[in-house]
């Protein structure tokens, strides 16, 4: 076995302890201490920096031995990562001007080159970018390790960020919910009130109906009583001659409508007193 197949065998097979490692990664923290970790056995570099953008939304992440940064944000972009999301076509420069100061000592760094990318993954745009000099060499034969690397990475970061919209979704609706169970049972409770309010005042009703039946029998019965005596002596004037007109029967006439006409002024005055008493009009 030549020395580049060695090497390529050793790869793959630290690629895929990268891959295993990668899969069990449950947070953003995770998968970014995985790749700050694993990614120097797969290609050598001295700085390897992913951009990950959707929409407005911009994520940076940059590794270099001694640690991983994460930034958010269009600021964090460098120029030729904003020229890379525009026109998506890779490159490799020799660098005459040093970019990477706040992460990496030029003094560090002999000889760089940078190595630049653009992938496409449904409404996610990535960009990487690999910076190696002559004591940390990122070569050709290393591009197809690292796109296989990027859609691993890349792969698990779209998991994490659909499970954590998902959360967060689920979250919202959960409260949506409860807020809803809260308003149907203030509606509830507001039509148990109403129902209580029609059953009192139905009884309420029911009651006056009542007294106002029982008032309208005692009424009839009262008046009936003077009432028959006057319909009793209208039923036999055409049988009594004038004399006994002017007599007792003409003062058993006055005396009986006098009674039907007290009779009546008692059950107006009752009547009005019951529907005071109850509050009718």
């Amino acid at each position: 076995m030549d020395l580049s197949t060695a090497k390529y065998r050793i790869t793959y097979e630290a690629f895929s302890k990268f891959s295993a490692s990668i899969s069990k990664a449950k947070n953003l923290d995770q998968l970014i201490a995985i790749v700050h970790k694993k990614s120097k056995y797969l290609f050598d570099s001295k700085l390897f920096r992913t951009i990950v953008c959707k929409e407005d939304i911009v994520h940076s992440f940059t590794f270099i031995p001694e640690q991983a940064v994460q930034q958010e944000g269009a600021d964090t972009l460098y120029p030729y990562e904003r020229k890379l999301l525009i026109d998506r076509i890779p490159f490799c420069n020799t660098l005459d001007t040093f970019l990477f100061d706040e992460f990496l000592s030029c003094d560090r760094v002999i000889n760089p080159r940078l190595w630049g990318w653009h992938f496409q993954y449904n409404d996610l745009q990535v960009c990487v970018s690999v910076l190696s000099d002559d004591t940390k060499r990122f070569v050709s034969n290393d591009i197809e390790i690292l796109h296989l690397v990027v859609d691993t990475v890349i792969t698990k970061f779209q998991e994490i960020q659909f499970k954590s919209e998902l959360k967060h979704k689920n979250k919202n609706l959960q409260e949506a919910l409860l807020l809803i169970e809260k308003k149907n049972e203030q509606i509830n409770q507001i039509v148990d009130n109403q129902k209580a309010i029609i059953e009192a005042r139905t009884k309420e009703i029911r009651g006056k109906n009542d007294k106002l039946l029982e008032i309208s029998k005692m009424n009839a019965h009262n008046v009936r009583e003077p009432l028959s005596r006057i319909l009793g002596i209208v039923d036999i004037i055409d049988h009594l001659s004038t004399e006994e007109l002017h007599g007792e029967v003409l003062d058993y006439l006055k005396d009986s409508a006098q009674d039907l006409d007290l009779t009546l002024k008692q059950i107006i005055a009752m009547s009005a007193a019951e529907i005071d008493k109850f509050g009718l009009e």
